[in-house]
């Protein structure tokens, strides 16, 4: 399952998406991560985010043939300057 949200993660972040083709990174178990530049509307691409991700796992993965609906639960983490993907997911 992880496998195939990361997949489509991988796919949301390229070409101009509203990533900017950061990311997924995968932390642990079924816990990923998207990054994301800094932009001087966060709030607005914070909810411009929030959307994709939901549209993301709107279609029902399919296991086994039959159709699994799964969900993402998430926050928001700000990165200070020099700060690299490990330390913004700690």
């Amino acid at each position: 399952v992880a496998a195939e949200v990361g997949r489509r993660l991988a796919l949301a972040t390229r070409g101009g998406g509203p990533f900017d083709g950061l990311g997924p990174y995968r932390i642990e178990g079924d816990t990923l991560a998207v990054v994301m530049k800094s932009q001087h509307d966060a709030e607005h691409q914070r909810e411009r985010i929030a959307a994709s991700l939901q549209q993301i796992t709107a279609a029902p993965l399919k296991i086994n043939e039959q159709p699994l609906h799964v969900s993402l639960s998430g926050g928001v983490a700000d990165a200070l300057p020099g700060d690299d993907v490990g330390a913004i997911t700690r």
